[in-house]
C-alpha cells in the first residue's frame, strides 16, 4: 500500500516553501507530501482570478490523489472548492 499523500495549499502572497515544517512532519510520519506554488493566469497577477487557482488545484489533485488537502487563507478557499468538484 501507497503511503497518505497530503496536498498543502498556501494562501495568496505566499509559496509553497512555507510549508517546510509541516512537510517535515508529515514525512517523518511517513506521507507523501506536496507543497505546490500556484501560477498566475497567462494575463498576469491582475487577470487571475478564484477559478484559475480552483482549476491548478483540480489538476495536481487529479494526477496525484490526496487523502488530506489542508490550505490557508486564499488555499483554503481553494482547497475546498477543487475537493468539491470530485465529489
Amino acid at each position: 500500500r501507497l503511503s497518505p499523500r497530503v496536498f498543502f495549499l498556501h494562501g495568496a502572497g505566499a509559496w509553497g516553501g512555507q510549508w517546510a515544517i509541516w512537510r517535515r512532519v508529515f514525512e517523518a510520519e511517513g506521507w507523501r507530501v506536496d507543497t505546490p506554488d500556484f501560477a498566475p493566469a497567462p494575463g498576469g497577477l491582475a487577470a487571475t482570478r478564484l477559478d484559475d487557482y480552483v482549476a491548478q488545484a483540480s489538476g495536481w489533485l487529479a494526477g496525484a490523489p490526496a487523502d488530506l488537502l489542508v490550505g490557508a487563507s486564499l488555499g483554503g478557499l481553494v482547497a475546498a472548492s477543487a475537493a468539491a468538484r470530485f465529489d
